[in-house]
């Protein structure tokens, strides 16, 4: 047989080779394919579990039961299920890789939220806010916006991640990411270890509490043991209705367990008033907070509850380095005294729905530098923001009708106020001691201006004053002048002169008056 015949003999045999070849090369393709496919599923439904445990955490909830789940006879991940809350499947581990080089997404807490987190750094959105994993912050006003669940996907062998829900992709790498390490359990708890290293403990139901700190242990012990076992069960602390005296002045630091404390609906009145605590988590359901609650406490962050729709006066009266605050939405009073005295507090968000701010609500905030006052806001109590030194601006909204007597006084860097047309008085001592301020308008609606009003405004330049009618001044406390102080080539704009030299009390500044534009 010639080669010719050889070679024409044997093609059949080597295109059916390789085909066949071909066809286990691509059958071995699509098998990677499925399997990273079901990998990504599962890292996702991962993403999604982790903000369900957030949430989960946030209400207190318990693991009424554990069910492996396994793949090849080997345990992959568990299905937990609880009492109140919807179950959740969360696998664990890297297929048999030892992820050395893998991303690792995971998730910290930092004051009263947890945050996304890529390699240990704090993801960012993009104005370079720290991303929330579940509900609204509402603490400060760096972090913002509702919780985002990263989304993962990979497509020709590329790991690509997405912060706002699939509207963008950023690439991660050839090496698949990695959400939780390891799931185990014990008779109280199943912990999830994520890659990132934080541990994540969830409570099981008839368990007994673990408190991190040993004071707050002894006291609820002392108190609500029922069983006298030496413990605190959860099913114990659900049956509390009241903190009465317990922990006055007591030496506590943390008492995050108080989330468990389910049957509170209140916190009593001085509830830790001069006690050591730093750290505590309400109850979800909690709908009071009492006088002076808090009251010259370590506290250095508060997440108070949704639910809670009202709030004693001076809750968080003098604490001192207080720096994380909010207030519900549905209130609509900012009680006196509230957050008084918190030195530390830097900013607040008011409930759309406010009405009022109360007395003395943010008397010596020293480093508030910002508040965003509602739409329908009627009134700002006495001295209710006295001695904000950070305040550079403050522009009231159109429904503001009553501004307290030393309101400002002693904001020594407020430069720019705007009062809107409808307040009838200047109350005494509202713009005291604002040295920044170097120019003031006074609305048409004023008809009356209290005494000591801009004493010590030292660089009160220009006061522009738009009433027709010169607004009557109270003398009654033996105070003869406005503008004690004041710079001595202070200019009065008036919408005619004459009007204002021939009035009984504002004759006394004839020379200073120029007449408005």
């Amino acid at each position: 047989m010639n080669t010719r015949k050889i070679l024409l003999f044997l093609l059949p045999i080597l295109l059916l080779t390789s085909c066949g070849d071909l066809k286990s090369r691509m059958d071995d393709i699509e098998a990677r394919m499925a399997a990273l496919e079901k990998q990504c599923d599962r890292m996702n439904s991962d993403l999604a579990a982790l903000r369900s445990i957030v949430n989960v955490l946030d209400q207190a909830d318990f693991i009424k039961g554990v069910t492996p789940v396994t793949a090849g006879g080997e345990v992959i991940g568990y299905t937990l299920e609880f009492r109140n809350s919807p179950s959740i499947t969360i696998y664990h581990g890297t297929d048999g890789k030892d992820g050395k080089d893998a991303p690792r997404i995971g998730i910290r807490k930092d004051g009263d939220g947890y945050y996304w987190t890529l390699d240990g750094e704090w993801l960012l959105d993009e104005q370079w806010s720290r991303i929330l994993v579940s509900g609204r912050d509402g603490t400060d006003g760096r972090d913002g916006a509702d919780g985002i669940t990263p989304q993962l996907k990979i497509e020709d062998g590329i790991w690509w991640v997405s912060y706002d829900n699939g509207l963008s992709w950023s690439e991660l790498g050839a090496v698949a990411p990695m959400v939780v390490a390891d799931i185990r359990e014990d008779a109280n708890y199943v912990y999830i270890t994520l890659s990132s290293g934080t541990e994540i403990k969830l409570p099981k139901v008839g368990s007994v509490i673990s408190f991190e700190d040993p004071t707050t242990k002894m006291l609820c012990v002392k108190c609500w043991d029922a069983n006298k076992d030496g413990e605190l069960s959860f099913d114990e602390a659900a049956a509390v209705t009241s903190l009465g005296e317990t922990f006055q002045g007591a030496g506590i630091t943390y008492f995050n367990e108080l989330a468990y404390f389910s049957g509170l609906e209140a916190i009593d009145d001085n509830a830790f008033n001069k006690s050591g605590i730093q750290e505590v988590t309400l109850p979800a359901k909690l709908k009071s907070i009492g006088i002076r609650a808090f009251y010259a406490t370590p506290l250095r962050g508060i997440a108070i509850p949704e639910s809670v729709e009202s709030v004693g006066r001076a809750a968080f009266y003098a604490c001192r380095v207080l720096e994380r605050a909010n207030i519900p939405s549905g209130m609509t009073e900012v009680p006196r005294q509230m957050f008084a005295g918190c030195w530390k507090l830097q900013s607040i968000v008011l409930p759309e729905g406010t009405t009022k701010i109360g007395d003395q609500a943010f008397l010596e905030c020293f480093e508030m530098a910002d508040v965003a006052l509602p739409a329908v806001l009627d009134t700002i109590g006495e001295s209710a923001f006295s001695k904000c030194n950070a305040f550079t601006e403050m522009i009231m909204p159109q429904s503001v009708r009553c501004v307290g007597q030393s309101c400002f006084h002693t904001c020594e860097n407020l430069a720019h106020v705007e009062i809107p047309e409808g307040v009838k008085v200047l109350d005494h001592m509202v713009f005291h001691s604002c040295h920044a301020m170097e120019s003031f308008t006074v609305p048409s609606s004023i008809e009356q201006i209290g005494w000591f009003t801009f004493w010590d405004c030292i660089n009160l330049h220009e006061l522009v004053l738009l009433p027709t009618v010169p607004p009557a001044v109270r003398t009654d406390n033996g105070s003869y002048t406005l503008f004690k102080d004041c710079p001595e080539d202070l200019v009065i704009r008036v919408p005619d002169v004459a009007t204002y030299e021939s009035d009984p009390y504002w004759s006394r500044y004839t020379g200073m008056f120029q007449a408005l534009e």
